[in-house]
């Protein structure tokens, strides 16, 4: 069914749906539809839709948020915020300002999730570091991955970001940030942002090598796929 209205979850608990497809909290429209402040806390398997963020992590360390469909939020679709050690796998975020943002919680793991039609994809900031952003599909966003203010030795891999219209990834203040397996495909401008950002490393040597790039003009001379 759909249950319209704004869930607080201050203590230790796992909210499992039936089907996300079937299970929806809407917040008609305001506020923040599922608001999470307390450790170790699992959401799986809800469409949660119509708020101003979808679903926001605060002070909420080592939790979950699984298998979820979040779309038509007015600013984040999935927040993190002060949520060191949390997991956010599996979800479909899709039509929200922001797909998901990450302040200030490293040592999260974002992976697996489909980040499609937002206006940014995932970004991260406020010192959120030794992250592992990895395996997710992250399309038809004016901006791919962002990382600002201190996010430092975070880990990028095996992500596909394409049609962006704008930055594939941006970075600003931040660095030793590693960058590899990568698929930048269809990309208006296959463009990546640097603003004083440092040691950031776009391959692991090879033979692992680094990113593709459906844009590069380069020659493969040795044919293993590597330019």
């Amino acid at each position: 069914g759909t249950y319209y209205e704004n869930v607080v979850v201050n203590k230790t608990v796992s909210l499992i749906g039936e089907s996300r497809s079937t299970t929806i909290i809407d917040g008609n429209g305001t506020g923040i539809v599922v608001y999470i402040t307390a450790r170790n806390v699992n959401i799986v398997r809800f469409t949660i839709q119509n708020g101003f963020d979808g679903i926001r992590l605060y002070c909420s360390e080592q939790s979950k948020v699984c298998d979820n469909f979040v779309t038509h939020n007015s600013n984040v679709g999935i927040h993190l915020y002060s949520s060191p050690s949390s997991s956010v796998y599996r979800n479909h975020i899709s039509k929200n300002l922001e797909g998901m943002l990450i302040v200030n919680s490293s040592r999260s793991s974002v992976y697996d999730n489909n980040v499609l039609t937002n206006s940014d994809g995932v970004w991260l900031a406020g010192a959120s570091s030794h992250c592992s952003i990895y395996g997710n599909n992250i399309t038809d966003n004016p901006y791919g991955i962002g990382l600002q203010h201190s996010s430092d030795n975070n880990r990028i891999i095996g992500n596909t970001i394409s049609n962006c219209s704008e930055y594939v990834i941006a970075l600003f203040l931040c660095g030793s940030n590693m960058f590899y397996h990568n698929n930048f495909v269809n990309n208006s401008h296959c463009r990546v942002y640097f603003e004083q950002s440092f040691n950031n490393t776009w391959d692991y040597s090879y033979p692992l090598s680094g990113n593709y790039w459906s844009d590069y003009a380069g020659v493969d001379k040795n044919g293993d796929d590597i330019g």
